[in-house]
């Protein structure tokens, strides 16, 4: 009688979560426009210090050239210069991921804009209905 009660509360349970909605979360123009900035943020980040590291490791490494010796410069700048270029090849998805969201938050709208027609020695302006697609910066 024990495993019949448990084995009920068991699929009780699993009826219930498989019952739930799943909830879709809409997110809004700003939201989009925030994580493209972040993101390129950390991306230009990373490579200008990337740049700066593998230069330096580079230069450095350049001075003090000894692949098989005891050494320890030569080795930290070794790894100066690798940590450097990890970092530049790290910050390439996070620029692709900034692209992503700033298209994600394009804006199309239909709107009326201002549109200026020649006539005879005279430029005449109208309003048109339009739809304009809108990225911001």
């Amino acid at each position: 009688m024990k495993k019949i009660w448990i084995l009920l509360i068991l699929l009780s349970m699993g009826l219930a979560t498989v019952g739930q909605q799943p909830v879709k979360i809409k997110y809004d123009k700003e939201y989009y426009l925030n994580k493209s900035k972040s993101k390129k943020t950390t991306a230009w980040i990373l490579l200008g210090g990337g740049t700066a590291a593998a230069i330096a490791g580079g230069i450095g490494f350049n001075q003090t050239f000894c692949i098989f010796c005891n050494d320890n410069r030569a080795g930290a700048y070794g790894a100066l210069f690798v940590a450097g270029a990890v970092a530049d090849l790290v910050s390439i998805p996070f620029f692709v991921s900034a692209h992503h969201f700033q298209k994600m938050a394009a804006e199309v709208t239909i709107t009326n804009q201002n549109t200026y027609f020649p006539k005879t020695n005279i430029i005449t302006m109208n309003n048109l209905p339009s739809i304009t697609v809108r990225v911001n910066f």
